[in-house]
């Protein structure tokens, strides 16, 4: 495993935030089921509290047991994941509120990163942008480091990430809604959704 891989395992299991590789781009996170480590976390992103952030599972099953699957986010599992696309789903009543924006929603990934995979075996992630928020994303850890600086606490090293960012797309009904164009097009996404409709 990567340089400060264990740092982070022990960080996670003590309300610490960590900076982690994706399979796009260095992410910030920490326990998605910790309140006191997710308010930490907005604070460090400066992100308000009617903001949602994302989670990052270890497995799909993991993603439904927060969320009201649908046979659009089904289809697009079977074709994208693990990789590079989060899903935005109506969150059921049981998922952690302060992850949640005000409509209720949960935006889940679940990447093809090995140390990514294994950090969310120790607790489910919260998976945002490893920068300030409006400023640029993460390559590096030195990038990551240059806007955090001890305001976390482990930051594991996988080299330079090159993104582009994710595809977020709005899975809730029939037919996708694509939120922001990433590493899959919005003609890979339809595509996936007829075909397996």
């Amino acid at each position: 495993m990567p340089e400060g891989f264990n740092e982070a395992q022990d960080a996670l299991r003590e309300d610490g935030l960590i900076v982690y590789p994706t399979d796009t781009l260095y992410g910030l996170g920490c326990d998605a089921t910790n309140p006191s480590a997710i308010q930490r976390l907005r604070e460090t992103k400066r992100f308000g509290p009617d903001r949602g952030v994302s989670v990052l599972f270890a497995t799909v099953d993991e993603a439904k047991a927060w969320t009201r699957w649908t046979p659009t986010a089904q289809a697009l599992a079977d074709a994208f994941l693990p990789g590079p696309l989060t899903l935005v789903l109506d969150a059921r009543a049981d998922a952690p509120k302060g992850l949640l924006p005000p409509e209720g929603t949960l935006a889940m990934r679940h990447v093809g990163n090995d140390p990514a995979r294994a950090l969310a075996r120790v607790r489910p992630l919260v998976a945002t942008s490893a920068n300030k928020h409006g400023q640029p994303s993460s390559e590096t850890i030195e990038d990551a480091r240059q806007a955090f600086g001890d305001e976390v606490d482990a930051y594991v090293n996988a080299g330079r990430l090159t993104g582009p960012a994710s595809t977020v797309v709005d899975a809730r009904d029939k037919q996708p809604t694509v939120i922001r164009e990433g590493s899959l097009t919005k003609g890979e996404i339809l595509e996936a959704v007829n075909r397996g409709g």
